[in-house]
């Protein structure tokens, strides 16, 4: 009986090592391949351009994704780094790549309302309508926000303003409802159709 016993700890104890050993190979591994991605996006976010071209001179994918999913073209955008994006693209990153939630690099940018970086993504063929998984577009992004130029620039480049999140809000509602009179007053003059929001008893502008 006793014998039996033993034999059951030493099987258990057996299992759980291997469970161990092979949880720190994967936790090493899994460090292994996305350390250098993670150090590419954080160059690319604080626009270290030296540190960019030794990381890709290394062998990193320029559209490798780190932790949080994001690209180097994704940080570089969102932190409003023009010229970190025009050498990116250089380099062959994909303009629209997609990242956590779908979103694409021209959505950050427009969210944080550095119009140059929104210029040049579309200049450089960003895709103007991509939608992120709770069907935001860049133009919702920047309405939100109340980022008058780049909401005039979206426009200009062909947005449309009648697209609607998973929720039912449009680029109008979204501006409306925080108090953006002039995207309001902009968006307006689009002659947008004022009945698609059926958002009034929504919670949530997302899923």
């Amino acid at each position: 009986m006793k014998e039996s016993i033993g034999l059951k700890l030493q099987y258990k104890l057996a299992t759980v090592t291997v469970f161990l050993v092979v949880g720190v190979m994967v936790a090493l591994s899994y460090g292994t391949l996305h350390d250098p991605v993670d150090k590419l996006t954080a160059a690319a976010a604080s626009s270290d351009l030296s540190q960019v071209r030794n990381i890709l001179d290394r062998g990193a994918a320029v559209d490798g994704r780190d932790r949080k999913g994001t690209t180097a073209l994704m940080s570089a955008s969102k932190n409003g780094h023009k010229e970190m994006i025009e050498f990116l693209l250089e380099k062959g990153a994909e303009i629209n790549a997609r990242g956590k939630y779908g979103k694409s690099a021209l959505m950050p940018a427009s969210a944080a309302g550095h119009i140059e970086v929104v210029k040049l993504l579309l200049d450089s063929g960003a895709d103007v309508n991509a939608r992120d998984e709770y069907y935001q577009t860049s133009l919702m992004c920047a309405s939100l926000k109340g980022h008058t130029e780049v909401v005039e620039t979206l426009l200009a480049r062909g947005a449309d303003v009648n697209v609607k999140t998973r929720k039912g809000f449009t680029a109008l509602s979204l501006a409306s409802e925080q108090g953006h009179e002039k995207v309001v007053e902009i968006l307006f003059k689009t002659k947008p159709d004022l009945f698609l929001c059926d958002c009034q008893n929504r919670r949530s502008r997302y899923q």
